[in-house]
C-alpha cells in the first residue's frame, strides 16, 4: 500500500510541477503579446494623425452681390466647448463676415458656419483672394476658402462676349420635363 501512496504522491507532485510550468509559460506569453500589441499601436498612431487636405470653399459673385459659403463644425470631444472663430484673409474685413463668430458646442453636437462676402469695386475682378477660418481649441486645421469677383455682363460685352448667348447650356430630356410638369400639378 505504501508503494501506491508513493506513486500517487509522485504523480501529484509531477502534475503540480507541470501545471506550474504551464502557468509561468502562459504568463510570459501574455506579457510578450501585450508588448507586441503596444508597439504596434504606437507605430500605427502617427499614420492615423495624417492630415487630410480639405478642398477650399469657392465664394464667387458679381459686383453688388452678397455670396455665401458654409461648412460644418463638429464637437467630437466629451466636453462642452465655447469657440471663437478666427478669420485670416487677403480681403478687407468690412467685406467679409463669419456667422456665428462665437459658438457654444455641447459634446457630440455641431453647427453650420457661414462665410458671407459683399462684392464691391474694392475686390479685383477674376482674382483669387485666399483665406482661412480657424477654430482654436477645436481643430488645428483651418477651413480654406477662395473669394473671386466675377466679370459683370457689362465687362463681358467689353471683352466681346455675346449677351444673348447662355452662360452654360443645360440639357434636359423630354421625359424629365414632363415628369416635373406632372409633379407641379
Amino acid at each position: 500500500m505504501s508503494r501506491v501512496i508513493d506513486l500517487l504522491r509522485n504523480t501529484v507532485a509531477l502534475n503540480l510541477r507541470y501545471s506550474s510550468t504551464l502557468l509561468y509559460l502562459s504568463k510570459d506569453y501574455l506579457k510578450d503579446v501585450s508588448a507586441v500589441l503596444a508597439k504596434t499601436t504606437d507605430q500605427a498612431a502617427p499614420q492615423e494623425s495624417e492630415t487630410v487636405v480639405r478642398a477650399p470653399l469657392l465664394i464667387a459673385g458679381y459686383t453688388g452681390d452678397t455670396a455665401t459659403g458654409a461648412f460644418a463644425l463638429d464637437n467630437t470631444s466629451d466636453r462642452e466647448m465655447r469657440v471663437q472663430l478666427v478669420v485670416q484673409c487677403e480681403l478687407d474685413a468690412r467685406l467679409l463676415q463669419v456667422t456665428p463668430a462665437v459658438l457654444d458646442l455641447k459634446p457630440g453636437t455641431g453647427a453650420v458656419v457661414r462665410i458671407i462676402v459683399k462684392f464691391d469695386e474694392a475686390i479685383d475682378k477674376d482674382r483669387d483672394y485666399r483665406g482661412f477660418v480657424t477654430v482654436p481649441g477645436l481643430s488645428n486645421e483651418g477651413v480654406p476658402f477662395i473669394v473671386r469677383r466675377l466679370y459683370d455682363l457689362v465687362d463681358a460685352k467689353e471683352k466681346g462676349a455675346d449677351e444673348t448667348a447662355p452662360a452654360a447650356e443645360v440639357k434636359s430630356g423630354r421625359k424629365t420635363a414632363k415628369r416635373s410638369a406632372k409633379k407641379s400639378r
